[in-house]
């Protein structure tokens, strides 16, 4: 009995430990896409989002198009849209690694002003390998979460 005792308490110290060192790991810059707001962008009408790519493996494709959802009773909705719809021009643009872009969103033609709220942009990304960027290996969802006052 003491044996399995000594046993799982050797095996609970390691998991502990594993834990430790998996919770301090450098998980600020994520490896793939990240998004954040150029700085004094964000208003009821528009943002400008910037698209970096941290993967040093991935080129990563997407296009104009991209969601707007809100917070509401403790769930995420799609913010309806106005006058029944919206259009795009359809075109893939490609981000290779280390690189960013800027892309505007524009909220007003779409879904109008928006209100008091918070708020996120969910964006598409097709990930492909360098060496062959017509072989999508994934689709990613990727949020950028925004309050307006």
């Amino acid at each position: 009995m003491k044996k399995i005792i000594k046993i799982l308490t050797l095996f609970s110290t390691i998991v502990c430990f594993t834990l430790i060192l998996s919770a301090c790991s450098d998980k600020t810059i994520p490896n793939g896409i990240e998004l954040t707001a150029k700085e004094g962008s964000i208003s009821s009408e528009s943002m400008v989002l910037i698209i970096k790519n941290n993967s040093d493996k991935y080129s990563y494709g997407f296009g104009n198009d991209f969601g707007l959802q809100r917070y509401e009773n403790d769930e995420w909705v799609a913010v309806p849209y106005i006058n029944g719809g919206h259009s795009i021009t359809a075109i893939r643009l490609c981000l290779s690694p280390d690189t960013s872009q800027e892309f505007t969103t524009h909220f007003k033609n779409t879904w109008g002003d928006l209100t008091e709220g918070n708020y996120r942009i969910v964006k598409h990304f097709d990930k492909t390998p360098l060496n062959d960027d017509s072989k999508v290996i994934a689709e990613e969802v990727y949020y950028y979460y925004f309050e307006i006052t």
